[in-house]
């Protein structure tokens, strides 16, 4: 799915990483598309689709505007939107098979009147009924319907179609359940998270089969402010942090919010949940971008990356590493420097490296442990965020102090 505000400047950017040679095919239902390319040496496939292509989710109705992408080998794919008054980015989810399908959406909506939270569902194949089952403290109007926590809605959906709910309020731990494979969206938009500015968030909600229980989390550059949420799939979830404390026990549907980031490097959950952290851009008062970004659990953690940075953006890359082994960093076989913040009641650091615009492949040292990496950019009002698609490893420029792909 690609979001929209129903602009005409709309355009959107699909990355598809993966090995040289691997043939993909995108195709559009509303209107009639079919694209078929290969990856070059660079080891990523952009493919740009005009405003046609996007949904309006500020006041669009369900429509045929699915996009599907198929490949004849393993791929990672980014999306990247950009309008004049917004911007956003995603991972998406690979499609599943077999049995049924929960979603537990993060909206991030504060209370005011400019918020207005927003699910998407897509449909992957026919499906005779999805039930969306509501959470939220008040009565919340969906679509012009009044709802309360714990009310179901009916949802009936075809393949390639999308439809939206939309409401006032946050709406944060909310189900989507399918019974078959079915892509879920949720975030924000006109979002005044912080002191100032509108701004949309927007991700794609793995399901619960995908979810984790480990998670490396860490603090924010100067300048650059935001929390995470997190969001039980499974009732009395007890949320642990680094010294074996537990900060909270919650149950299904419910969620927490964690502010207080420097105290706090690793996050465990006795079940799985989902973890969603925000980012707010707070350099000028005129100047105020929110991106939601869902973090990808520890058993996802790699040594190689590759990051793609738009043109016009500041983009930073983020990482943990223990102390000691946070030096050995490369964007494309150049030794970076990084903005290191050491944490010494956790004996970690947390780098912040600035990007280059284009393809970044990173890397880091053979005796590094595998890590967490998310990227995000600002420009003016405007900003981008998601988990970096995966990277493949080849002999470093250094060669034996690392790697680099």
């Amino acid at each position: 799915m690609l979001p929209g505000d129903g602009g005409e400047d709309v355009e959107t950017t699909i990355s598809m990483a993966g090995d040289q040679g691997t043939t993909i095919t995108l195709t559009a239902t509303e209107p009639a598309l079919s694209i078929t390319d290969s990856i070059d040496a660079s080891g990523v496939l952009n493919m740009s689709l005009g405003a046609d292509h996007h949904v309006d989710i500020l006041s669009g109705g369900d429509s045929q505007k699915a996009i599907h992408v198929v490949s004849n080998n393993s791929v990672a794919v980014n999306v990247l939107t950009k309008g004049k008054t917004f911007a956003l980015s995603y991972t998406a989810n690979p499609q599943l098979v077999g049995g049924y399908f929960s979603h537990r959406v993060v909206t991030h909506c504060p209370e005011n009147d400019t918020c207005n939270s927003l699910i998407a569902i897509v449909g992957i194949m026919n499906s005779p009924q999805i039930m969306v089952t509501v959470r939220s403290p008040t009565v919340v109007t969906i679509n012009g319907v009044n709802y309360t926590d714990g009310d179901v809605i009916p949802v009936y959906i075809f393949q390639y179609e999308i439809t939206l709910l939309r409401c006032k309020g946050d709406i944060s731990g909310s189900q989507v359940f399918t019974p078959f494979p079915t892509n879920v969206f949720s975030g924000s938009y006109c979002d005044k998270v912080g002191t100032f500015g509108c701004d949309f968030t927007f991700e794609q909600i793995p399901p619960k089969r995908l979810l984790g229980s480990q998670f490396t989390i860490g603090p924010f550059p100067p300048s650059v402010n935001g929390f995470y949420r997190i969001v039980a799939s499974t009732s009395n979830t007890a949320i642990v942090k680094d010294d074996s404390s537990t900060l909270t026990v919650i149950n299904e549907g419910e969620f927490y919010d964690i502010k207080d980031k420097l105290q706090i490097s690793k996050i465990e959950s006795s079940s799985p949940v989902l973890l969603t952290m925000l980012i707010i851009d707070g350099t000028s008062q005129d100047s105020h971008s929110n991106v939601m970004i869902v973090i990808q659990p520890s058993t996802e953690n790699r040594k190689y990356y590759r990051v793609i940075s738009p043109e016009g953006y500041r983009s930073y890359a983020q990482m943990e590493a223990p102390r000691g082994l946070h030096r050995n960093v490369w964007i494309n076989s150049q030794l970076v420097c990084s903005q290191d913040i050491y944490i010494e009641q956790l004996n970690v650091t947390l780098l912040f490296v600035q990007l280059e615009q284009g393809i970044g492949n990173v890397a880091c040292s053979d005796d590094h442990p595998a890590y967490g990496l998310i990227t995000y950019g600002f420009r003016n009002n405007l900003a981008y965020g998601y988990s970096a698609l995966p990277g493949k490893p080849v002999k470093s420029p250094e060669g034996n102090s690392g790697k680099s792909h």
